[in-house]
């Protein structure tokens, strides 16, 4: 009886104990360099060139939870998350280690990116603000409460929206922008590059012509 009381026991406390805890590494093509900020008192912006894409890495615990309520929304928060933005022209590094925010919704179908902290500070003094936004073009999120799931089912085939600023912290004048990402819509830039090979074409028949 004691040996079955036991091994009952053993076996409820292996089915309670939570699955074992795994770090997932990602990427994202961010946005394009809008604008950079001149102060370089904690970190030379300018190294950033305007135009160029930033590709975010992020390394996160998946087995976050869920502090969301809503069963189509997941919202996960790893303090020992970290975040990279790397200038894929010109090669610059901007690595936060503050943590990480993922947010999701399965019926708007968006996924979105923060620092865990919502402001800098003196000892963390770069922060991701006003959070990256990611709006996928077909439904992808299969459960949005899964922070595995949703970095599962994230594909680089995506639209990224609106405008976000990488904030910094100074001693003298508190909080600042050091670095504005925005999005450049697909449809226009495929349009201008078909503009601008439709009259490519154009000068060169005018050429033949004379």
């Amino acid at each position: 009886m004691f040996l079955k009381t036991l091994i009952a026991g053993t076996t409820a406390l292996l089915l309670s104990a939570p699955a074992q805890a795994a770090t997932v590494s990602t990427s994202f093509i961010a946005g394009f360099v809008d604008a950079v900020s001149t102060d370089t008192s904690v970190f030379d912006f300018t190294q950033f060139q305007i135009g160029e894409r930033v590709r975010m890495d992020l390394t996160i615990e998946d087995s976050g939870f869920d502090f969301a309520s809503s069963p189509t929304e997941g919202f996960f928060r790893d303090l020992t998350a970290t975040l990279s933005l790397v200038g894929v022209r010109s090669g610059t590094v901007l690595a936060l280690s503050d943590g990480a925010k993922v947010r999701a919704d399965s019926v708007t179908n968006r996924m979105s990116i923060d620092s865990a902290l919502g402001s800098p500070t003196a000892d963390s003094p770069l922060i991701l603000k006003n959070a990256i936004d990611f709006q996928f073009d077909s439904p992808i999120l299969s459960d949005a409460n899964s922070l595995a799931a949703i970095l599962a089912d994230v594909v680089l085939d995506l639209d990224q929206v609106d405008r976000h600023s990488i904030n910094f912290f100074t001693s003298i004048d508190g909080e600042k922008a050091g670095l504005w990402l925005a999005a450049v819509p697909l449809p226009a830039s495929g349009l201008l590059l078909i503009g601008t090979l439709g009259l490519f074409g154009v000068g060169k028949r005018r050429a033949k012509a004379a």
